[in-house]
């Protein structure tokens, strides 16, 4: 077996993970927190944001479970709820480091912001 492959497959063990999970009432939880679906919004751009002010770094990954038997409806709030908040966040990254929006930026500083701050690009997050 290839030594060096082995080493480069990302590790998602190693990553820093924000995991939401969403019940079939609708209610999210972020760690202890509960959350509604519009507070879920507010809540992980807030996360996302501060991990970035703090460290210089974000989350990496965005990841979401379902309990019980959740509708569809519930489902797909919960996923725009996550999107709505990655493209805040977004926002807000690129107006601190670049005073500019993600749209106006050159494609390096898009591609470096994409390697940067993947979660903000995630589209997958089971």
């Amino acid at each position: 077996m290839n030594k060096k492959a082995v080493a480069s497959a990302p590790d998602i063990s190693k990553k820093r993970i924000i995991a939401i999970s969403v019940n079939e009432t609708g209610l999210a939880f972020i760690g202890k927190d509960t959350l509604t679906m519009d507070m879920l919004t507010i809540e992980l751009q807030k996360r996302l944001w501060k991990s970035f002010m703090g460290t210089g770094k974000m989350y990496e990954v965005i990841q979401l479970q379902f309990t019980g038997q959740t509708p569809e409806p519930v489902k797909s709030a919960a996923i725009d709820a996550i999107k709505k908040a990655q493209k805040n966040a977004l926002t807000e990254v690129c107006l601190q480091k670049h005073k500019k929006l993600y749209d106006t930026l050159s494609g390096g500083q898009q591609r470096k912001i994409k390697k940067q701050f993947p979660a903000l690009f995630q589209s997958d997050y089971m």
